[in-house]
């Protein structure tokens, strides 16, 4: 069920909890008792009031999903489902272009044969709609809302609501239902309003991305949200049209190198598929920031403000130079040096030997800012590290297995250097990006471009990033999460590069993490 909901039985009845007591403390206990079983009464009133006011056509107990949050407890189930199928057949072009990438039939059948799972063919798009029950108690009486009400009688709230849930399956060659997950895509969505000054593509400003949730199970529900930085602006026409950019099926996309080398390509499926006039719409929600950008704490207590910074000092890859190089000029000073003028660090943060290759270089390129702070104590200074496109693209590194176990190790010990090394300068940690390789469809059929992004995904990104996220978590690292606005900026990608953000939405992402507002410099430096 979506979002992992529990499924409600005949039997669920609300349960009251006692605390334990002494025997000599038998009369109070039987107080907390009584007052116990009122409010179990009562609230067993509130749902007796909520099913008889639903339709008969209601099966209280069969479909529905319980959620349980402080205060309230919501009861859903779908009411109406309206299905669309596309492509209108099975496209078994896919299924051939798998085999011939895949070099001789052995691979082929081997893979799907061990993975226990047939390739995507087609899909089916369901738009549910879905009701659900609302009981929820404040703890203010309606009748006297200044009075606080005691606790074996508060008030309650019951409504009937609505909303609309789009869920794909995906079905195999012969047009039926899978029960396995595995695959990758993007979907957009665009609306009328939008569509009338710029046509649906994949560089267009789309309504709305989906986030992808694999129940795997041959479905996939979708969540969307706002692209960063350029909501809608009006009101929308309420119609529109869904972009399905299909990649990947049976976790081709998880697989790390050296699995794909004798294959002649990704195994990337490279469709687009548009479902048109689409009149009832997703749900859409507002741009989440960062949970230190929106107020709420950062996963390891700390938020990231670059502008307390007299100097930040930028280690990475080309992806590191896009997000920090660009803004050398501004305060604080970056700082971000190529290597042998070539502007990439990333090749030297290699999980087999990073000491031997990329501490002296880090000495003789960036001793004298990070030892600023020796030399002024008044002076703070940070450094960005960063590391996950060589780790997923790189076939020339060492192999190793699919959880990234050698560059995990990694990461801690370069944590663990500059921390030892320079104790007064402040480590951050920059967050993976995702690796859309719909935004480089143009290349597909270049083999020294494709070869390149070989095991570019889009869940090897995100796998990478969930556990660089929990390791930073361990080690108290602040972190500069760009992981969500990222995923839902593919249309920012630079022309046929899978890879690199164009300027704009790099300027923009590293203004999230100036608190002074004045240091913010979003129409400067471009």
């Amino acid at each position: 069920m979506p979002n992992g909901g529990k499924t409600m039985s005949s039997k669920w009845r609300p349960r009251s909890t006692t605390a334990s007591a002494s025997a000599s403390n038998k009369a109070s206990r039987n107080g907390r008792l009584t007052a116990s079983m009122r409010t179990v009464a009562i609230v067993g009133l509130c749902f007796s009031q909520l099913r008889s006011s639903l339709p008969s056509a209601y099966d209280w107990d069969v479909g529905w999903r319980l959620t349980q949050t402080q205060t309230q407890q919501i009861r859903e189930r779908i009411v109406s489902t309206e299905s669309i199928i596309f492509p209108p057949e099975p496209d078994l072009g896919l299924i051939q272009r798998l085999r011939q990438t895949m070099q001789s039939p052995n691979d082929y059948e081997t893979y799907f044969s061990q993975t226990q799972c047939t390739p995507t063919a087609q899909f089916r798009l369901d738009i549910q709609t879905i009701e659900y029950g609302t009981h929820q108690v404040d703890g203010k009486s309606q009748l006297h809302p200044d009075n606080d009400r005691s606790a074996d009688n508060p008030p309650s709230t019951i409504r009937v609501r609505q909303r609309v849930q789009y869920v794909l399956q995906s079905l195999d060659e012969h047009g039926q239902p899978k029960t396995t997950g595995g695959d990758e895509f993007y979907p957009v969505y665009f609306d009328a309003k939008q569509m009338e000054t710029q046509p649906p593509s994949t560089f267009s400003t789309p309504t709305a991305v989906a986030h992808v949730q694999d129940n795997n199970d041959g479905t996939y529900a979708l969540t969307f949200e706002e692209p960063p930085y350029e909501p809608p602006t009006g009101s929308l026409h309420g119609h529109g049209s869904l972009q399905l950019h299909y990649g990947y099926t049976c976790n081709i996309g998880r697989q790390t190198a050296p699995f794909k080398a004798t294959w002649k390509a990704c195994g990337n499926a490279f469709e687009t598929y548009t479902i048109a006039n689409l009149t009832t719409p997703p749900e859409i929600n507002p741009f989440r920031y960062p949970p230190e950008i929106s107020g709420d704490q950062n996963r390891t207590g700390t938020a990231v403000d670059l502008s307390s910074y007299d100097k930040v000092v930028c280690c990475g890859d080309s992806t590191m130079k896009n997000f920090c190089g660009m803004h050398q000029g501004r305060k604080p000073e970056f700082s971000y040096r190529g290597v042998n003028g070539i502007g990439n660090f990333g090749g030297y943060f290699r999980h087999d030997q990073w000491r031997e290759l990329a501490i002296p270089v880090v000495k003789k390129l960036y001793g004298q800012d990070l030892e600023v702070v020796e030399q002024d104590e008044s002076k703070r200074v940070a450094v960005i590290l960063g590391s996950a496109a060589w780790d997923i693209l790189a076939d020339e590194f060492p192999p190793q297995d699919n959880n990234f176990t050698s560059s995990l190790g990694m990461y801690r010990e370069i944590i663990s250097w500059f921390r030892e090394t320079h104790p007064r300068v402040t480590v951050l940690w920059k967050s993976p990006q995702p690796i859309h390789l719909h935004a480089a469809q143009a290349v597909k059929n270049r083999p020294g471009a494709m070869n390149r992004l070989k095991y570019g995904s889009i869940s090897t990104a995100r796998y990478l990033h969930e556990q660089q996220m929990s390791l930073m978590d361990e080690l108290g690292v602040p972190v500069l999460n760009i992981w969500n606005a990222s995923y839902l900026s593919s249309h920012h990608h630079r022309s046929h590069d899978a890879l690199h953000y164009d300027t704009d939405l790099n300027h923009r992402m590293i203004d999230m993490f100036f608190m002074n507002a004045t240091m913010k410099q979003m129409d400067q430096h471009r």
